[in-house]
């Protein structure tokens, strides 16, 4: 029996991986499964060896706080991979921890084959590490279809193979009862806002999106707040106590893709959720707060310089979605790009044709899963 090990180190990393492993099964048939795994590869019957809850960390004044913990499930993990010897690693997403375990494998004499699904920002940041997957992986699997060329000067096998958000996005299954289950009334106008889904970012973020609809002139619109976990519920609630507005928190299991289809346009933070956005038809305004120790890191050690920092407007080359990142987010800007895209008639047409491209540029011909469990078979062999 073909043994493999999984790394993930995101919710939404468990989730692929989960779908990626039935995929694999039905193609290769019985795999014997360890790895670091959350709730959805527990339910596909992969052994435990961590948690990806435990290493679900973003930011690096986050990454300070429980380095000791992330030092120990690191060494866990690669001293199971080298005692359990298994045929293929599939690292999904969790790039910076990921690449740390590959270069340890291969200078510990791991010869199985090491596979990175999700690539590093190389374009972004970072580009020393082209040169280090070429040296280590045998195989990488983007989601963004730009990426390949980053690593066409080397000899790393590197393949498209469609992007999650996409996939989830057309196979939802619209609920058409979502406001009564929210306690939305049918027809209300609604901005939705997407603080993020860890403490700090809620805090950091949600408060200043709230002051801009605040500052909305004739504003008729009430706020519907994206609760992404049972955490975030109570600190959502905190934040809008605090405001006059008409307001309402909806959990991501009640609505999600709902919520973005509905809305008359959207303030989200930095991240997966602005693609969602875009594939749904929702113009948005892009807003990160970033603690002080993570601008300076990014600006001066990272030396991070992009035209966008917006995932949407990075694969449309142009500004589809206006983006409050390097320039901080305030209510006043916010306020001011948000009134643009509900009622400046060409401005609203020109992000919901950018919208459109962005789905154009992700579609592929091919099922991801299958592509991806195809590509991974043939490392087994």
């Amino acid at each position: 029996m073909s043994k493999l090990f999984i790394v993930t180190g995101e919710q939404s990393g468990d989730a692929h991986a989960a779908d990626l492993v039935k995929a694999l099964k039905d193609k290769c048939g019985p795999l014997d499964c360890y790895g670091v795994v959350g709730s959805a590869l527990r339910a596909q019957g992969v052994k435990e060896i961590a948690r990806a809850e435990d290493l679900s960390v973003m930011g690096f004044t986050d990454v300070i706080k429980v380095f000791p913990r992330l030092v120990r499930i690191y060494k866990t993990v690669r001293d199971s991979i080298l005692t359990l010897n298994p045929d293929v690693v599939l690292m999904v997403d969790a790039t910076s921890f990921n690449l740390r375990l590959a270069k340890s494998l291969r200078k510990n004499g791991f010869k199985g084959k090491l596979v990175q699904y999700v690539s590093p920002s190389v374009w972004a940041w970072g580009s020393h590490r082209i040169q280090l997957m070429a040296d280590t992986l045998d195989l990488l699997l983007t989601i963004y279809p730009f990426e390949k060329k980053c690593f066409a000067e080397t000899g790393l096998k590197v393949e498209y193979v469609g992007n999650p958000v996409l996939v989830k996005a057309n196979k939802h299954s619209y609920d058409t009862e979502w406001r009564e289950k929210a306690g939305i009334p049918k027809h209300e106008d609604l901005i939705a806002l997407f603080p993020g889904s860890r403490q700090g970012e809620i805090l950091r973020n949600l408060p200043v999106m709230i002051k801009a609809i605040e500052q909305l002139p004739q504003n008729t619109y009430s706020i519907a707040v994206s609760s992404a976990n049972a955490i975030c519920g109570p600190l959502i609630k905190q934040c809008l106590e605090k405001s006059a507005l008409k307001s309402y928190i909806v959990p991501n299991a009640v609505a999600h893709q709902e919520l973005m289809a509905e809305s008359a346009a959207a303030i989200a933070k930095s991240g997966t959720v602005t693609l969602e956005l875009a594939l749904q038809q929702c113009p948005t305004i892009v807003a990160y707060q970033l603690t002080t120790l993570n601008r300076l890191v990014a600006k001066y050690v990272l030396k991070v310089n992009l035209p966008y920092y917006c995932i949407v407007n990075i694969l449309s080359d142009e500004q589809v979605f206006p983006e409050y990142i390097v320039n901080k987010p305030t209510p006043e800007n916010l306020s001011h790009s948000l009134w643009q895209l509900i009622n400046d008639s060409s401005e609203r047409k020109k992000c919901l044709e950018g919208c459109l491209k962005v789905r154009q540029l992700l579609s592929t011909d091919e099922l991801m899963n299958e592509k991806c469990a195809k590509l991974l078979a043939e490392e087994f062999k």
